[in-house]
């Protein structure tokens, strides 16, 4: 028996603990937002909500990757439950605490002051409990703003141009492939691409969705106004 009783313990340590760390502490409102804007639109802001799930204050922490192509003009903020930051860079990162008590106050919001320049870029916020890295979450504000085209203008540059209702494919040595869907999500056009070429749209007055992967794997999801 004082063999069998401590290897017993040992398995009621091991599997409280196993419990434990698979347990949530706490959770997001959403973890991916597109945001379209226009150049006339003022600065852009958004946020997601956090939830505390367990029975304190909670200390986190959060590291701010940002990518895509931008204007040096553009200006980034942050802000958490505890402390706005402006400006914000890619690399930065802070500790906050998520009271117990779900408030107003929990949340990760973002801004973007864009000065009137077209542009997109993502702001990826990896939110994690230090004192236990599992438990983490990251949440992507994928923003886009667009010229009067309705289209990013570095994408609108670098893959294609657009003539009398024709999508014109260009460095196509650097797309992997391009889908179209309509605004009602149907799928209108899918194609692995190995060279320049032009796709039709069929309807002259109306907005679509260009979905286009890169060979190295980028996704750029970008709203087209067609005119």
């Amino acid at each position: 028996m004082k063999t069998i009783f401590p290897s017993f313990l040992l398995f009621l340590t091991v599997l409280c603990a196993n419990l434990t760390y698979a347990q949530t502490t706490f959770t997001v409102s959403d973890t991916v937002q597109n945001v379209y804007k226009n150049t006339t639109f003022g600065t852009v802001h958004g946020y997601v909500q956090l939830t505390n799930q367990t029975q304190n204050n909670l200390n986190l922490r959060w590291k701010l990757s940002i990518t895509g192509k931008y204007p040096p003009s553009w200006v980034f903020s942050a802000a958490d439950p505890d402390t706005n930051y402006n400006p914000v860079f890619s690399g930065d990162s802070a500790d906050f605490t998520l009271d117990l008590v779900s408030t107003t106050t929990n949340k990760i919001i973002y801004g973007l002051d864009h000065k009137g320049e077209p542009g997109s870029a993502q702001m990826h916020f990896y939110i994690f409990d230090p004192a236990n890295p599992a438990e983490n979450v990251t949440v992507h504000f994928n923003l886009y703003i667009l010229d009067a085209t309705g289209i990013p203008s570095h994408l609108y540059n670098d893959y294609f141009e657009i003539k009398n209702n024709t999508i014109y494919i260009k460095n196509a040595k650097n797309i992997k492939a391009i889908r179209i869907i309509s605004l009602n999500g149907a799928l209108i056009y899918k194609e692995e691409i190995s060279e320049n070429k032009h796709i039709e749209l069929p309807d002259k007055s109306s907005i679509y969705i260009i979905e286009i992967i890169t060979t190295d794997n980028q996704k750029n999801s970008i709203k087209l106004i067609n005119q």
